[in-house]
């Protein structure tokens, strides 16, 4: 059992907004160098609980710690947090070259009206080897595919040098085999002692790359090893009873259906 002081740790933790509860007394922790696979169906709260990560959101109850702190108080040691949101659509239709999306993970290091030093360019070029990117640093963004995209903005989160590193659905928009890829990579990240928490949709995928597994449906539905997030149970209240897990070939995959009959008065109604 891992007794170090948990990187991420939350307690009991509620956020709510004017008009509904995003996330309700959700407690668990992510010990250094673990991947923990957050899942869960749109509106779930997902998004919401990483920006209480990023202090972002304040809970509205609850305690939340990272690196032993109220996210908001870290100040400096903000860096220590790489970040790679959902939506980077504006910097992806943007020319902008990959090494210079790559040298945005330096600023908060660099400081306002500052130009890079030698220092920075050096993080920003390792952080491109780790990805795979060195041979496309001069490659205008809107001229990469979907897989290259992905990992120049995992590279600008990895320019800070980070210890923990947040992920919202990083692999939408790619396909199988650059996610899986993707998520090889996480593997030798976590390897190098990068604590990981990372969002996505696809059960099958995460299940075979995580530590763990947090199904989140406002409510903390199950934490616990990949394999316990199999159960038909656990998928009905995620993903609806038509789920389906597919554990064939070597990427197992969620597939959710819609096999409803209805009635043939039902057809014509709103639903």
């Amino acid at each position: 059992m891992n007794e170090a002081q948990p990187t991420v740790d939350l307690r009991d933790v509620t956020v709510e907004f004017r008009y509904h509860t995003a996330l309700e007394d959700i407690s668990l922790h992510v010990h250094p160098g673990e991947l923990l696979a957050v899942v869960g169906p749109n509106g779930a709260g997902k998004t919401t609980l990483l920006k209480v990560l990023l202090g972002t959101i304040r809970p509205t109850r609850g305690t939340v710690r990272v690196f032993g702190r109220e996210p908001w108080r870290l100040g400096e040691q903000r860096r220590r947090i790489g970040y790679v949101p959902q939506r980077t659509t504006g910097i992806s239709n943007f020319p902008v070259r990959v090494r210079d999306v790559v040298m945005m993970g330096r600023y908060g290091r660099i400081g306002v009206g500052r130009r890079p030093s030698p220092e920075d360019h050096e993080a920003a070029q390792r952080a491109m080897d780790r990805v795979g990117i060195a041979h496309l640093r001069e490659e205008p963004i809107p001229r990469l595919s979907g897989g290259q995209r992905q990992r120049t903005f995992l590279a600008r989160a990895l320019a800070s040098d980070p210890e923990l590193l947040l992920l919202d659905e990083p692999t939408t928009g790619v396909d199988i085999l650059a996610s899986e890829t993707f998520y090889e990579l996480l593997d030798r990240l976590r390897s190098n002692g990068i604590t990981i928490l990372v969002v996505s949709h696809d059960i099958g995928v995460v299940a075979a790359h995580a530590d763990s597994v947090a199904c989140i449906n406002q409510r903390l539905t199950l934490h616990g090893r990949p394999e316990e997030v199999k159960s038909g149970a656990v998928l009905a209240c995620m993903y609806g009873p038509h789920a389906t897990f597919l554990d064939h070939g070597p990427v197992p995959h969620m597939v959710v259906g819609e096999h409803v009959h209805l009635r043939p008065d039902e057809k014509d109604g709103d639903g």
